[in-house]
């Protein structure tokens, strides 16, 4: 679709082509009903311009004015249809998003693979300008091509002087490739799209084929009338009069499913924190003398001595540190570093002077925020020794708000997560489990599979000789997550609180129990400190109290709430079930996630 603006008399030309082609194929005798979808296909192409812009075009077209087109209903079952004739084909499916929402879903249902990709003129143009000189790119292409063969060969070189000749479109080309390549391991990727000609999987196409050296196609559900006869192998209906309606109703339910999952993230992430914290750090030979039974649902400890004041239902300091970044990202739209440090300063502040209203932030972030508060920078506030994990809590809503080409590539998510670490944790291991928990969330968003998001997220991050025991333990809790129970898997991972543990346990956890959120958030709130010998023979000169902040297990309310947010974001609000919708303020972390997308 094009912008409110009409066609700029620099660059109307870049239309010529598109004009031409329109002109011969009206020259044809063709019988009524394609001249009138040919009409409502010129319609489309003009829809939201102003009225001079459809006036102009209309020239080059060579007609005075278009046909009235009689509204045809969409036909039914037509994503199942689509997404049918898709599961049949070899290779795997990449939809461009919003327009393909709905089909994607189908076509996942049915084969277990394919994921979205937002891949528009919002991420690909900079001007109305660079939509035109792709649809140049085509139509130049197809005057001088006999079939599709030939003319995909001729796109591909002339795809490659583009990108030669143009910093932008090689930038954008090469960070798409990179993208698709992370979370695909077919041998060939078709780019999807509902209509109506092609502009974007042609590019996505090239860039693939260019960078990584993949076989790659395009299919659509249908595309304009005048390119029919031509492309009659790559479309699935003639229908092309219902593809507008059919993308407007795909990006009405993909922005739905954007707020379910958003809220499903937030308010999934507050109820594994609630569910974990009042066993948290407590050795599991000690767990029955505060809580009757393992935990089912919603409870509390008077007796723990850093969450005795927390009500069942209620959430810990992880919980609150999220909301603080949702709230940061909506008032300044987006992430803003010296005003983040304000806002950690601000919460810090509350929690120091009134120690009762403190929910327990731990150690870490409590003298990183000492540190902002005294006048340090955020460059220097953090620990750099630091393996803790709580500052991948702060991150789920980066993952919602920068996930994967909604501002821009996925290099913005992953820096943004970074340096939002930097501010408590400013170990290279810290950052980068930042990174890899706000990639996932983003994936998880745009509908990618959970196991698919966890490597695509893997792909994206360099490993280094620090990272490189996390990245090889997130690997080993996919792999696990097929085969083994959730017991072996807290003895190899262990409980604690070092991102090593952390993270890959809650990954197992989503993963294993993936399409079950009960299941996930209860066995990642379970996963009690279980110390061995040594372990306690080490912490025998603590007192019992200091045992639960220095011990090396029972991060229950970390796990389970990144679980929770990786299972919400998957599954979505509707999923969660209603005996944990009691959760301490679920309407305002409902109305955060909803406004962050």
């Amino acid at each position: 679709m094009a912008s409110t603006k009409p066609i700029k008399a620099e660059y109307s030309a870049k239309l010529d082509g598109m004009a031409a082609y329109i002109r011969t194929f009206l020259s044809k005798d063709l019988n009524t009903e394609a001249i009138l979808r040919t009409h409502k296909g010129i319609a489309d192409f003009c829809y939201k311009n102003l009225s001079s812009f459809k006036e102009e075009f209309l020239h080059h077209v060579g007609l005075q004015k278009l046909k009235n087109f009689r509204r045809h209903a969409v036909p039914e079952n037509h994503s199942a249809d689509f997404a049918l004739r898709l599961s049949e084909m070899d290779g795997e499916c990449v939809f461009l998003l919003k327009d393909t929402h709905d089909v994607l879903e189908t076509y996942q249902q049915k084969t277990g693979k394919g994921f979205g990709l937002l891949i528009n003129r919002k991420f690909l143009c900079r001007t109305e300008e660079d939509y035109f000189t792709l649809i140049k790119l085509i139509y130049d292409t197809l005057a001088d091509s006999h079939n599709v063969a030939e003319f995909s060969e001729k796109y591909f070189v002339s795809f490659g002087q583009l990108i030669k000749n143009d910093s932008h479109f090689l930038d954008r080309a090469k960070k798409l490739s990179e993208y698709v390549a992370s979370h695909s391991t077919s041998h060939k990727i078709i780019f999807v799209d509902l209509g109506f000609q092609f502009t974007f999987s042609l590019f996505c196409s090239a860039a693939m084929r260019h960078f990584g050296n993949t076989e790659t196609d395009f299919y659509s559900y249908s595309i304009y009338p005048w390119l029919q006869t031509f492309f009659k192998d790559k479309y699935f209906s003639e229908k092309s009069e219902a593809v507008l309606d059919l993308e407007l109703e795909a990006i009405k339910n993909f922005q739905s499913s954007l707020q379910n999952k958003a809220a499903g993230a937030f308010v999934g992430f507050a109820i594994g924190d609630a569910l974990g914290f009042p066993i948290a750090g407590i050795d599991k030979s000690d767990v029955l003398k505060f809580i009757n039974q393992e935990i089912t649902g919603f409870t509390d400890n008077p007796k723990h001595p850093f969450f005795h004041h927390l009500k069942s239902g209620q959430y810990t300091e992880n919980t609150n540190l999220l909301m603080i970044s949702a709230q940061h990202l909506i008032k300044n739209r987006g992430f803003v570093p010296q005003k983040y440090q304000g806002d950690l300063s601000k919460w810090g502040k509350k929690i120091l002077t009134n120690p009762d209203a403190e929910r327990w932030a731990g150690p870490t972030a409590i003298n990183a925020v000492k540190n902002l508060i005294g006048g340090k920078s955020y460059f220097e506030s953090g620990s750099t020794k630091t393996e803790s994990c709580s500052a991948t809590y702060r991150v789920v809503p980066l993952g919602i708000f920068y996930r994967p080409f909604a501002k821009d590539s996925v290099d913005e998510l992953k820096n943004n997560a970074e340096i939002s670490a930097m501010f408590t944790h400013n170990s290279e291991i810290s950052k980068i489990g930042a990174a890899i928990t706000a990639l996932i969330i983003g994936n998880l968003m745009h509908g990618i599979l959970p196991e698919k998001s966890a490597n695509g997220a893997l792909g994206i991050i360099k490993e280094t000789e620090k990272t490189k025991l996390l990245i090889q333990k997130i690997r080993q809790a996919v792999d696990m997550s097929k085969t083994e129970n959730i017991e072996s898997a807290r003895k190899v991972f262990g409980t604690g609180s070092p991102i090593y543990q952390t993270l890959p346990l809650a990954i197992f956890c989503f993963l294993k129990f993936q399409t079950d959120f009960e299941g996930a958030v209860i066995a990642a709130a379970n996963s009690y400190r279980d110390d061995t010998p040594e372990e306690k023979d080490r912490l025998k000169k603590f007192s019992w109290e200091e045992q639960l902040q220095f011990a090396k297990g029972g991060n229950t309310d970390g796990i389970a709430g990144l679980t929770g947010a990786f299972a919400g974001a998957y599954l979505g609000f509707d999923k969660i079930p209603r005996k944990f919708l009691s959760i301490e303020n679920r309407d305002k972390l409902v109305s955060l996630a909803r406004k962050l997308v």
